[in-house]
């Protein structure tokens, strides 16, 4: 099949993308974004040492290094980093379709699903993510490297451009696994790969030993990757009880089903939260019919082509691209990302399958309104989320002023306590921040920001500091918050009486 020129999709793509996306550009820096501010580091030493919060993404890490340094705390360039990546891999999707024989209905279906879909939101928004988009990317760039590969010694291409593509997957998968540690999922994706590309039933013996042979030096690169991992004390991963441990219980069902929801879904899932949290049922209801209409649609579709041997392996990428992170004691949004690509694919397959079962022209009509609706509320629901983003991100930029007022009245070696208020406002991901949230994992640039280093700066929740304070003689400085605005509770050396407690407790 002639297919579109990559060029050409990849400009319109990138355009939709840019499109879509154009009012989150520039969302500053609040919450875990902060642990991500270091231009004093030479972008290479990322390579061999752990991240300031204990992960080792030398990637991200170089890369921000390099954008600080030249354009300070501006995140345009980060977050248009994060859409070109995005617009590369919707049009990888559309071209690795085209190469698999599907024609341009499902091709594209699939690439704008990819491009348009909330559940992208997180990881395209966000000032930390980049780890996550290029992860992603470059663990696709690889899978096809290596189908590529395989096609090319099908057809006996030319000796020189038939290895291209099979090294091009091997440095993809190093680059993936040097941006997260989610990228390790993609390995036995590429395992998975092999084996659709190789299998020979009349000859297993053969097979066995392709699929062995091919996979050695994706091995080896993950082995080094584990050692360089170990040797230089990254976090790893431990069971436990912890958010960030792993577990082997009724959490795999769980965070599989909530990511299934989260990629099928066509309303914002901020909207959706709250709307649990309050009760309201209604919208609950209309929801998860919504996300229950799309899975119907595409499991219909995809078994009117079951046929079709490479749909079972697109279905075993994508259970597989959830691990690690569906042994998790939590499920986040942004690890959804990971699952995007081969969730597209389905998509793409299943709902042109269903346009080309549909023997009448009303029908079609019908699903293709029903698509663009769902793509219209995708877009609402992108753009509730950016603006949310941006509101976090404006906060926390005015209270870091606010504190300009305060931090030099701080003694030296003293300490500054923020307390954050208690409140009834549901708190959700990175888009529901109540309070001080928004600053925390800053308390080091904002020590940095005002060169007062020498002072220890807590962010600590107003019941804890009314269960310790009593009646004592503070050495500290004590901000609370009414609204958006920072207010003075205590200076050092005042006493803080059930009066100031009170005091404190209005102020929240």
């Amino acid at each position: 099949m002639r297919y579109i020129s990559t060029p050409a999709i990849l400009v319109v793509l990138a355009l939709l993308v840019f499109c879509i996306y154009l009012p989150g550009v520039g969302i500053q820096y609040y919450g875990d974004d902060f642990g991500w501010i270091d231009a004093s580091t030479a972008p290479l030493r990322h390579f061999v040492q752990v991240n300031a919060d204990g992960w080792y993404r030398p990637l991200q890490a170089s890369i921000y290094t390099i954008i600080q340094k030249n354009f300070g705390l501006n995140t345009v360039p980060i977050h248009l980093l994060n859409f070109l990546l995005h617009a590369l891999l919707c049009c990888l999707i559309f071209r690795s379709m085209t190469e698999l024989g599907y024609t341009l209905t499902p091709a594209l279906s699939a690439a704008i699903f990819m491009a348009l879909s909330q559940a992208s939101a997180f990881a395209l928004l966000s000032v930390d993510t980049f780890s996550q988009v290029a992860a992603t990317f470059f663990g696709c760039v690889s899978v096809w490297g290596l189908l590529k590969w395989n096609t090319m010694r099908r057809e006996r291409t030319a000796s020189v451009k038939k290895i291209t593509p099979y090294v091009v997957s091997i440095v993809a998968f190093a680059l993936a696994l040097l941006s997260k540690e989610a990228a390790s999922s993609f390995f036995p994706i590429l395992v998975c790969a092999t084996v659709f590309r190789n299998y020979e039933a009349e000859n297993k013996f053969r097979f066995i030993k392709k699929v062995f042979a091919e996979s050695i030096p994706f091995a080896a690169v993950f082995f080094v990757y584990l050692i360089v991992h170990s040797h230089i004390g990254a976090n790893s991963p431990s069971s436990g009880s912890g958010v960030y441990n792993f577990h082997i219980g009724s959490n795999l069902p769980i965070n599989f089903l909530l990511d299934i929801f989260a990629v099928t879904v066509p309303i914002s899932t901020v909207t959706i939260f709250e709307a649990f949290e309050k009760g309201e049922t209604v919208i609950v209801g209309l929801a998860a019919g919504a996300s229950m209409l799309l899975l119907f649609a595409v499991t219909y579709g995809l078994w009117l082509r079951r046929s079709d041997l490479k749909i079972a392996a697109v279905v075993v990428c994508f259970i597989g691209a959830a691990f690690p992170m569906i042994l998790l004691n939590h499920v986040s949004e942004l690890y959804v990302y990971n699952l995007m690509p081969f969730f597209s694919v389905l998509v793409g397959i299943g709902v042109s399958a269903i346009l080309d079962a549909a023997k009448r022209s009303y029908l079609k009509h019908a699903i293709v309104a029903c698509c663009v609706l769902m793509f219209v509320s995708h877009i609402a629901a992108i753009r509730d989320k950016t603006s949310l983003m941006r509101k976090n991100g404006e906060r926390a930029a005015m209270l870091i002023q606010q504190l300009g007022a305060y931090i030099d009245e701080v003694p030296p070696r003293g300490e500054l306590l923020l307390l954050n208020p208690s409140t009834k406002q549901t708190e959700y991901a990175v888009y529901l921040m109540p309070g001080l949230k928004v600053l925390e994992f800053g308390e080091s640039f904002i020590k940095k920001t005002y060169a007062r280093e020498d002072i220890t700066l807590r962010i600590i929740d107003e019941s804890d500091f009314k269960e310790n304070i009593e009646q004592h003689k503070t050495t500290a400085m004590i901000l609370g918050l009414t609204g958006d605005t920072l207010s003075l509770i205590a200076k050092p050396g005042v006493k803080v009486k059930n009066g100031g407690e009170q005091h404190a407790v209005r102020n929240g």
